[in-house]
């Protein structure tokens, strides 16, 4: 049920910090991409890049434990 949690958690991100997200951690059975090359994949800044990287995980952490909740 861990990749049903993580698909669950992602769904409540935006698009671009969806993107990001399974950018970084190779989610879409890629490899993991360094902010660089999500940066230019997506013509912005590798700041910004992190930055949206760090505002989806507070997100997902913020949401883990309503979606626990949910499978018991």
């Amino acid at each position: 049920w861990n990749k049903d949690v993580i698909e669950r958690l992602i769904n409540r991100l935006t698009p671009k910090e969806q993107k990001v997200i399974k950018l970084f951690y190779g989610l879409d059975g890629g490899y993991e991409a360094s902010p660089l090359t999500i940066s230019q994949e997506m013509s912005m800044t590798e700041a910004g890049v992190n930055n949206i990287r760090l505002r989806a995980i507070d997100k997902m952490k913020k949401n883990y434990k309503s979606i626990i909740e949910s499978f018991v």
